[in-house]
């Protein structure tokens, strides 16, 4: 049976390549939309996909880019993989965090460039809803980085 992969990466869970029929359901995340609110828009921001290409805060204010949302169950758990490259600034005062919100729930990560391909999750749902993902800045400090991720559900 052949390797799971998505973005020419073979997909691991638990430090294991993943074979055979797929026990992963990417999550269904199409891209990001910059805010268009000031003063949370980032100064700069484009993306590809789950990608964000570049993230610019210069003014030292906040920036936020929200994602679609989707349908989440009461025990669906999110997992990421990310890589982040920092153009500017170091962890923690310039880099971003990543949400994921509900109506009701909110769960929250910080990034961190020495956790680049390592598998993260976010909590348990306990209320099923509909949730985005917010890649944002909230330390009103500059910060300047390009981001990849890949999201899924168990």
């Amino acid at each position: 049976m052949p390797y799971l992969t998505y973005q020419n990466k073979m997909v691991t869970y638990q430090n294991k390549y993943v074979i055979g029929a797929s026990p992963l359901v990417l999550w269904g995340f199409t891209g990001w939309t910059n805010s268009g609110l000031a003063p949370w828009q980032w100064d700069t921001f484009s993306s590809t996909g789950m990608n964000v290409d570049s993230a610019i805060e210069g003014s030292g204010t906040n920036g936020r880019a929200d994602s679609n949302s989707i349908f989440l169950n009461i025990g669906d758990r999110v997992y990421f993989k990310y890589t982040m490259t920092l153009n500017f600034g170091t962890h923690p005062a310039n880099t971003p965090q990543l949400l994921l919100t509900g109506f009701t729930d909110s769960f929250t990560t910080n990034l961190n460039p020495s956790n680049n391909g390592v598998q993260r999750s976010f909590p348990i749902i306990t209320t099923a809803d509909n949730y985005y993902l917010r890649f944002e800045n909230l330390t009103n400090a500059q910060v300047n980085c390009s981001c990849s991720f890949i999201f899924y559900k168990i």
